[in-house]
């Protein structure tokens, strides 16, 4: 009787794991890039993670700052950087630098506070849907990963680091392809 019973309990294990990792698969691992080789650069989001932009790729932008920077390449291509605080955030109960990971991974069980979660839940939305239209998952560059949900339109940039626990970046890039983010952005990460 015990070996039904187990044999039971291993067939309901083996039924739900496919099922968790189908769950875990839907957040892609990218391929870390190569940080850019030496080029005249311009660095924003220089107090939390520096991200070195192309000098070239600069031309005719406007630059604007206050609690973030904003560069307009063209009316509809742009990026804004802004650094997440916990005062920003209410001071949560939970380390700042875990929010990208819940907010892409879709997980909010060791979130204790029902507020902070139904937040997180609703950037989730905001971030990742509709989920057809986007390239989503992480890149670690280093020390820094990096959280992407990309699509033409709009993407959102997440970054965070172990050597900064409560707080974390967040870059919206509206306008760019791929390519671009990948050239402009992503190898500015972690480049000298």
């Amino acid at each position: 009787m015990t070996h039904i019973f187990a044999a039971g309990i291993l067939a309901a294990m083996l039924f739900a794991l496919p099922k968790a990792d189908a769950l875990a698969a839907e957040l892609n691992q990218f391929e870390p890039v190569e940080p850019r080789a030496e080029t005249p650069t311009i660095t924003i989001n220089a107090t939390a993670h520096p991200i070195r932009l192309p000098l070239q790729s600069l031309a005719n932008t406007l630059f604007l700052g206050d609690n973030g920077e904003i560069i307009n390449y063209t009316p509809t291509k742009g990026i804004y950087a802004s650094v997440v605080t916990p005062d920003e955030w209410g001071n949560p109960s939970i380390p700042l630098g875990k929010l990208p990971e819940y907010i892409f991974e879709e997980d909010t069980a060791a979130v204790g506070d029902a507020e902070l979660k139904e937040d997180i839940r609703g950037i989730s939305r905001i971030v990742l849907e509709p989920r057809d239209e986007k390239k989503i998952g992480k890149m670690v560059l280093g020390d820094t990963t990096v959280y992407i949900a990309y699509s033409l339109s709009k993407t959102n940039l997440m970054l965070v680091s172990p050597d900064k626990p409560n707080l974390y970046s967040h870059i919206v890039v509206d306008g760019f392809t791929w390519d671009e983010i990948v050239d402009d952005i992503l190898k500015g990460i972690g480049s000298k």
